[in-house]
């Protein structure tokens, strides 16, 4: 609660925090993406014939009496505040039957490019992607997301296919999308890994596919633990011996273990598995120190699934000491700045 609290005040007015999680999303993005909604509701209820602008003035009345606010305060969302890409309501109904229609991008990116943060764009990003989805599989005949098969059945949300990507924020937009494919795969997975028939062999393949799945996912400086090996500090310094030292992303979590323990997971007791993989990737299974390449050959041997048991535990067992810096030092560092190099070794102690 009170990390939840410190996020809404650090939000501007107008922010609507989410019970039960932190979440902060803006109400311009809330209020534009109901509508959105609403207008597809219509749309897919029998109402496609009707002009967009009617559908549009529906749903922003609905929103409006369920927010117990003026039409015009909805509408003022997309009217005013997404510019200068939406200059009035005939843009906003142009983009608006793009999406009903064609499943076009251009809506969810112009409202990316209004997000004020990740929770701003994960909700585009489900929403408008959840829409197109649907609206694709109504209009090839298929089924959609709630009539498959049962052993099939996810939320619309989970499954978010390639054309998700966006111009702002597309490097978040490309890992979420594989996150709620993965987290997919991994849960149709899981009942065949743990059938106490399979072979040591099959199960093992299984592990594989999988761990090559989490390291395909992409990679970011974010996930950078802001950790360094302090023998790659030193050979940085311009008095090393080693004239171009090169530092190597080292995997806290080797991919097998990582692959072992989500197959292994009840993911029928995790509401939204494909947030909780993506929460896992960020703060555990996709994070990296900073080594050097022998080092990082060095640290295999303890990396393996029979030996592994925790980050810490590797590293001791291969003798390699990681020290916390900042970003801006690490740049230094890789300048081979001798003052940053020795004050950061100095405050290690």
């Amino acid at each position: 609660m009170q990390r939840t609290a410190l996020r809404a005040a650090a939000e501007p007015p107008g922010s609507v925090v989410k019970p039960g999680r932190v979440s902060v999303v803006s109400l311009r993005i809330e209020e534009i993406l109901e509508v959105v909604r609403e207008a597809q509701s219509l749309h897919g209820e029998g109402h496609s014939y009707r002009p967009i602008s009617e559908l549009r003035r529906i749903a922003v009345e609905t929103v409006a009496r369920r927010r117990h606010v003026t039409s015009s305060t909805v509408a003022d969302k997309f009217v005013r505040q997404l510019r200068p890409q939406v200059q009035g309501t005939a843009d906003f109904d142009r983009l608006l039957e793009g999406h009903l229609q064609k499943s076009s991008p251009a809506l969810r990116d112009i409202l990316l490019a209004h997000a004020t943060g990740q929770d701003d764009e994960l909700r585009i990003i489900r929403t408008l992607t959840a829409d197109a989805t649907e609206l694709s599989s109504r209009n090839r005949g298929t089924p959609t997301a709630t009539t498959t098969h049962s052993s099939m059945h996810t939320p619309s949300s989970t499954f978010l296919p390639s054309r998700s990507r966006a111009r702002t924020g597309k490097a978040e937009a490309r890992l979420i999308e594989q996150c709620q494919v993965l987290a997919r795969a991994i849960r149709l997975l899981a009942p065949l890994y743990r059938e106490a028939s399979l072979l040591p062999s099959q199960r093992q393949l299984i592990e594989t596919t999988v761990g090559a799945a989490i390291w395909y996912l992409p990679q970011g400086s974010d996930l950078w633990t802001g950790r360094i090996s302090t023998e790659a500090l030193r050979a940085h310094h311009p008095s090393s011996s080693d004239r171009s030292p090169t530092l190597t992303k080292d995997h806290q979590h080797p991919r097998k273990v990582t692959a072992a323990r989500l197959l292994s997971l009840d993911w029928t007791t995790v509401s939204d598995p494909a947030a909780e993989l993506l929460t896992r990737y960020k703060q555990e299974y996709g994070t990296f120190n900073l080594v050097l390449k022998h080092e990082n050959r060095r640290l295999m041997k303890y990396q393996r699934d029979g030996s592994f048991e925790d980050p810490t535990q590797a590293y001791a067992s291969a003798g390699i000491t990681l020290l916390d810096i900042g970003r801006d030092e690490l740049a230094y560092v890789k300048r081979r700045d001798a003052a940053t190099i020795e004050r950061i070794l100095a405050r290690a102690g």
